[in-house]
């Protein structure tokens, strides 16, 4: 079965795919639009599972910004499913925008990664007043324009979006975040 799960950021679409592929024994690709390069979706393999985020390829792949880029986003990711032929398409958001709003810009601001769509497994412990207001801000916009785009395009493809709360447990302690004081 050719699996992809298209997500917000810091959704859990990581642990997802992981999970997936680990009780189907199958190989998983993660974020193979993210526009480095280092990784792509083999079109011979029969058994796979995809993480795509939502929000890439970033605006300059579509020419056009929000909300102009809508259309053209959802369209990537119908041809996406026609092209390599998925036979289950998973889209994964979190109901909880505050607390996903400050894993972002605590990841943008902390966490060892080159990029905000770089995968992280790195346990931290969140203290509010440390992150920079304008990774705030940008993590705010990009949850913002990539809520929208996750509901669009479960509507146009008639599928229901899946939430992080319903599928991990919020409490448990292997969680990345240790503790959470409101930031925003």
């Amino acid at each position: 079965m050719r699996t992809l799960i298209v997500c917000t950021a810091r959704s859990g679409g990581n642990g997802l795919c992981r999970r997936i592929a680990e009780e189907q024994n199958v190989p998983a690709i993660f974020n193979p639009f993210d526009g480095t390069g280092r990784t792509s979706i083999p079109k011979d393999s029969s058994d796979i599972v995809v993480k795509a985020d939502i929000s890439c390829p970033n605006d300059n792949y579509f020419v056009a910004t929000f909300p102009i880029n809508i259309m053209k986003r959802i369209q990537f990711f119908k041809d996406t499913i026609s092209t390599y032929k998925f036979d289950n398409v998973i889209l994964l958001d979190r109901r909880d925008r505050e607390q996903q709003i400050e894993s972002l810009a605590w990841k943008a601001e902390f966490l060892n990664v080159e990029s905000i769509y770089d995968y992280t497994s790195e346990i931290y412990i969140y203290e509010s007043g440390l992150v920079d207001f304008h990774n705030i801000k940008i993590a705010k916009n990009l949850i913002g324009e990539s809520k929208v785009y996750i509901r669009r395009l479960g509507y146009k493809l008639g599928i229901e979006i899946s939430y992080y709360e319903d599928l991990f447990n919020i409490s448990s302690n292997e969680r990345q975040r240790k503790f959470q004081v409101k930031l925003i």
